[in-house]
C-alpha cells in the first residue's frame, strides 16, 4: 500500500487527472507548472515518509500494522490547501498569474513549518533536550505528528523567504500580501481546530458548561493538571476574604466519577489541611496534593476529615476554556472581513495592515485565557503577546506609511 505501492499509483492517477483538467481550463502553462511541486511533494511523502510512520496495534488478538491518521496533521494539510486555493482564486480574479501564489506558497509553507517548529522547540527546549544523546534530542525535535508548532514562529520563518521570492520575481510585495491575507487567517482558523483535536494551546479552568470542555487522560491539559494535583479529582482556587489577611483555598470543581465525589467533597468547601499539614496558599495545596496521590487525607471546613488510598485518577481533565475554538472563530471571522474589504481598498497593503493591527490585539486577549505559556522577560506577558505587540506596531507603521501615498492599486479590480 505505502512506499512504491498502490497508494503511489492511485496518487499518480489523480495527479494526471488534475493536470488534464487544469490544462483544459488554464490560460497559461505556468498554472500547470505550479502544480508540479505539490504533486512531487505528495509522492515523496508516500514513498519515503509514510512507511516510517507505520505502527503496530492489537486487533482481535492479532498484531497488525497500520498508519495512524492524526487530526492535527489533517487540519494542517487542510489549512495549507484551502489557503493556497483561496489566494489563487482571488489572484486569478485580479488578472495575476496564479503560478506566483503556488511557488510562493511552496516556499513559505516549508520555511513556515521549520520556523514554527524551531520557535516551539526553543520555547520548550527542556522538554526536548536529552542529556548526552544528540540523536534522541533530534528525533524529538523532528517528531511533529502530535503537534508542536507556533503560529508566530511560522510568520518569522516564512516572511523573509516570501519577501525574497517576490523581490527576485519583481512582484510588488504589498499587492501579493493583500491577496494572501485572508488565506493566512483561513489557514490559521483550520489549524486551530487541529490544535483543539490535539489538545494543545488549551485555556484555563472554566466552571461554566458550555463553553467549558474536558480532555482525556494523556492530553496536554490533563498532563499539566496532573502537576497541579488533579489526580485527586479536585480542582482548587484561591479566594480573597474580606477582613482576613490570608486568602483561603476552596474546592472549585470535583470530577463526577472520582473518589473525591464519592466521599462527598463539594464545590465551595474550604481546604484547611492536606496530609495533616496546614494549607497556606494555592500553590502549597497543589504541591501537597501532587505529592500525596497514593494516600490522601483532607481536612475541610467544619472539621471534616476525609481519607482515601490508591484511588484511580479521573478519566478526563478538569473543564477548561476551549481557547483553540475561540481562536478559530476569531481567525475565521477576520478572514471573512479581509475578504470582504479587499475590493474597497484604497492602497496596496491596506488589507495587510488591517490584519496586522486587528489580529495581534485579539491574540493578546486570547493569551489571557490560555494557560499553556508562562510570562517572559520578567513580566506576565507571554512570548506570543510580546510578538503581538511588535506586529501591532509594525501594522500601525505600515498603515501610516501607505496612507501617505497616492490612492490607487497596481491591480485595480476588473469588470
Amino acid at each position: 500500500m505505502f512506499g512504491w505501492g498502490w497508494l503511489l499509483i492511485a496518487w499518480l492517477c489523480v495527479a494526471i487527472g488534475m493536470m488534464l483538467a487544469w490544462s483544459r481550463y488554464s490560460k497559461t502553462k505556468l498554472d500547470f507548472a505550479g502544480l508540479l511541486p505539490y504533486i512531487g511533494l505528495v509522492a515523496v511523502g508516500i514513498v519515503f515518509v509514510l512507511p516510517r510512520l507505520l505502527v503496530e496495534y492489537e486487533e482481535g488478538g492479532a498484531t497488525k500494522l497500520g498508519l495512524p491518521i492524526r487530526t492535527y496533521g489533517m487540519f494542517m494539510v487542510a489549512a495549507v490547501l484551502s489557503g493556497v486555493l483561496l489566494a489563487a482564486y482571488r489572484t486569478r480574479q485580479m488578472g495575476i498569474d496564479p503560478e506566483v501564489i503556488y511557488s510562493l506558497a511552496m516556499l513559505m509553507t516549508i520555511s513556515g513549518i521549520v520556523g514554527a517548529r524551531l520557535f516551539f522547540v526553543i520555547q520548550y527546549w527542556k522538554d526536548f533536550y536529552v542529556p548526552d544523546n544528540i540523536v534522541a534530542t533530534l528525533q524529538k525535535v523532528v517528531n511533529m505528528p502530535q503537534g508542536g508548532l507556533v503560529v508566530y514562529g511560522a510568520v518569522l520563518g516564512s516572511f523573509p523567504v516570501g519577501v525574497w521570492y517576490l523581490w527576485s520575481r519583481k512582484v510588488p510585495p504589498l499587492v501579493i500580501a493583500d491577496l494572501v491575507a485572508p488565506s493566512l487567517l483561513l489557514g490559521l482558523a483550520l489549524g486551530r481546530v487541529g490544535c483543539f483535536m490535539n489538545g494543545c494551546c488549551y485555556g484555563g479552568f472554566c466552571s461554566t458548561i458550555p463553553p467549558a470542555v474536558t480532555f482525556p487522560a494523556g492530553s496536554p491539559p490533563y498532563q499539566r493538571q496532573e502537576e497541579l494535583g488533579w489526580r485527586s479529582g479536585m480542582w482548587l482556587k484561591q479566594e480573597e476574604v474580606a477582613n482576613e489577611k490570608e486568602p483561603k483555598v476552596v474546592i472549585a470543581y470535583v470530577a463526577p466519577d472520582s473518589v473525591a465525589a464519592r466521599q462527598e467533597v463539594r464545590v465551595g468547601d474550604v481546604l484547611k489541611k492536606v496530609g495533616g499539614k496546614l494549607v497556606t496558599s494555592l500553590n502549597d495545596a497543589q504541591e501537597q496534593l501532587t505529592a500525596s496521590t497514593g494516600a490522601v487525607e483532607l481536612e475541610l471546613d467544619g472539621d471534616r476529615v476525609i481519607r482515601w488510598r490508591n484511588a484511580p485518577p479521573p478519566q478526563r481533565s478538569a473543564p477548561v476554556h476551549p481557547a483553540q475554538i475561540y481562536a478559530a472563530l476569531d481567525a475565521g471571522l477576520l478572514a471573512l472581513v479581509l475578504w470582504a474589504i479587499y475590493p474597497f481598498r484604497r492602497h496596496d497593503g491596506e488589507v495587510t495592515a488591517i490584519m496586522m493591527i486587528v489580529h495581534p490585539i485579539s491574540r493578546i486577549l486570547l493569551e489571557i485565557i490560555r494557560v499553556d505559556e508562562g510570562g517572559q522577560f520578567g513580566t506576565a506577558l507571554t512570548i506570543s503577546q510580546w510578538v503581538s505587540i511588535g506586529l501591532l506596531l509594525i501594522g500601525i507603521a505600515l498603515l501610516w506609511y501607505i496612507e501617505t501615498q497616492p490612492r490607487g492599486s497596481l491591480v485595480p479590480a476588473r469588470a
